[in-house]
């Protein structure tokens, strides 16, 4: 929460979430920072999405997002079933993947031509 990376990363795809939700994606946040935390981060910043907090990484570690210093910046699309559909860790928290290259990825897969 309130990371320059983070911050910049969360509010362009609050500017996008009519984009997710037209491709039926629920966009959730998850990081190792406490519920008052991501509360008081989702109020700032008008986040309309659900914020969770893994603070024992022990998510983390189940999706191979895990690090040395904590939890790397990752991105998950999940299908229905629970599955993997689609992964980006990054290898520094300095990078992130934009809206568009998520909207990308996300009308790549081959569930997302039956959605449109």
């Amino acid at each position: 929460d309130n990371t320059p990376v983070c911050t910049a990363q969360l509010c362009e795809y609050r500017d996008g979430i009519e984009q997710f939700r037209g491709l039926g994606v629920e966009v959730i946040g998850i990081s190792k920072d406490g519920l008052e935390s991501h509360r008081r981060f989702k109020a700032s910043q008008n986040l309309p999405f659900v914020l969770l907090s893994d603070s024992t990484l022990d998510v983390a570690r189940s999706y191979g997002a895990a690090g040395v210093m904590g939890m790397k910046r990752a991105l998950f699309l999940v299908d229905q079933a629970g599955r993997i559909a689609w992964q980006h860790v990054e290898t520094l928290a300095l990078f992130r993947r934009s809206r568009e290259e998520l909207i990308q990825a996300i009308q790549a897969l081959p569930t997302a031509s039956a959605r449109s």
